[in-house]
Parts: structure tokens; sequence; C-alpha cells
């Protein structure tokens, strides 16, 4: 967590206790505590900071695939030879922050026409429903080769009807 941070707390950082006190962390000694702490099973756990410690000396992440891209390598650590986005959990104290999904970063949205016209699956304009940014498909059809790729189309469209 030094090393990296984890949202808000930010790299370098001494002393994460504030964090710690609001509820947005919560710190163990242990895996086994942690695990106790957050109300997960001990044992499944221990088992998923076994397989992550596995994934990062082979370098592939079997279950969400880190480090497939040249632009998660790049965003990754030049230090981890194998793959520069997975690491070994093992050093105390142990963290854990709760994540939630969201739908801030698509870059497979609904298809469109060249009016921003949300299409059915027949290819036809469904009436009144437009969409843009993360909403809409883009020209990179599902690939997400840097950040801000959907503000193009969100912001440029060819071919708007009168």
């Amino acid at each position: 967590m030094r090393t990296y941070g984890i949202g808000p707390v930010r790299p370098g950082l001494r002393a994460p206790s504030p964090f710690v006190r609001t509820g947005y962390l919560r710190r163990a000694v242990s895996i086994a505590a942690l695990a106790a702490g957050i109300d997960v099973p001990a044992a499944a756990l221990a088992c998923t900071g076994q397989a992550m410690k596995a994934a990062a000396g082979h370098g592939i992440d079997p279950d969400f695939g880190s480090g497939a891209s040249a632009y998660d390598r790049y965003l990754g650590d030049p230090a981890h030879r194998s793959d520069p986005c997975l690491g070994p959990i093992g050093t105390p104290p142990f963290y854990v922050v709760a994540v939630w999904p969201g739908d801030i970063g698509t870059a497979a949205g609904l298809r469109t026409d060249g009016a921003a016209r949300v299409l059915d699956r027949q290819d036809r304009p469904i009436l009144g429903l437009f969409a843009c940014g993360n909403d809409m498909n883009p020209v990179m059809a599902g690939a997400y080769p840097a950040a801000g790729i959907t503000l193009g189309p969100a912001l440029t469209l060819t071919g708007l009807e009168q």
C-alpha cells in the first residue's frame, strides 16, 4: 500500500489510520484476522492470496487477465518482470477496501447510427433514444487503448440528420 496506494490513500502515506478510523480501510495483522473482519471464510481468503502469489510468479492472471494488454503493462510496475501488474500478497499488516462495480469505464456501449440514435437488434433506430460518450459503442468496438477513448465519439458525430 505504501508503494502503490489504494484509491484516495496515496503512495508513501506513512499512517493510514484516518482511513481505518473512517472505515474506508480495514487492517489486520494476518489474513485470517482480515477475513474475520470482513466476514469472509478465512480458508477462502488464504486460498485467494496463494493463488495471487502463484499468478504473480508465473506472470499470468487467470481470473482477471491483469497485464494481458500493453495498456495494462504500461501502467504497471516495471520492477515486476514476469507481469508488471501482479505482485504477491505476503507482508503484514494487510488491508482491504470495499470495491463496488460501476459503469464509468465501458468501451463497448450501445450500438448507434451516425445521428447517435440507439439501434435495435435489426439495426433500426429506436425512436427518441440517443447515446453518446461511455454509453455509445465507440469506433474502437470494445478495445480500450487509452483513457478518454470514448470522448471523441461523444463530441464528434458524422452524418447528423436535420
